[in-house]
């Protein structure tokens, strides 16, 4: 199957914009790498593998925290929340910065990570076109064999 270059870039539109109305908008990253790809009779949507975890959420138990009884060394998570806090809130003080992360993450520990479902509304918001595209290429499909 042969899918049209306007429905792949409406995908990756759809994609995008869904994205940036759940307010994933810190740093255009994820937008920047999709790539809407055509594997056989496939469409493959490849990007940066944190959106796939924005989309869909975290469980709690999924979450590498458990509270402040660590040994004091560091951690990627904890150092990941506090630069996010630096950059969402403008927070420039470390040590302020630092226990904002260590609230957010008691937060995740408890209740996990809602996701936003943004992938699920940019197909939804997709699913005439999609139902259009594989239609004409059936049709294609069946004028060849006829």
């Amino acid at each position: 199957m042969k899918y049209s270059n306007e429905f792949k870039n409406k995908l990756k539109q759809h994609i995008t914009d869904n994205f940036t109305l759940a307010g994933h908008t810190l740093t255009d990253n994820f937008n920047k790498s999709i790539e809407i790809k055509e594997e056989g009779d496939n469409i493959i949507i490849e990007a940066l593998a944190y959106g796939l975890r924005l989309d869909s959420g975290i469980s709690s138990d999924k979450i590498p925290y458990s509270g402040r009884s660590g040994r004091g060394g560091t951690s990627k998570y904890i150092t990941g929340l506090k630069n996010y806090v630096q950059k969402r809130m403008g927070i420039s003080d470390e040590r302020e910065a630092l226990s904002i992360a260590f609230a957010i993450a008691t937060k995740h520990s408890r209740d996990g990570i809602k996701g936003s479902g943004f992938l699920q509304k940019a197909y939804k918001d997709m699913q005439d076109d999609i139902d259009n595209e594989v239609g004409n290429n059936l049709d294609k499909i069946i004028e060849k064999w006829l």
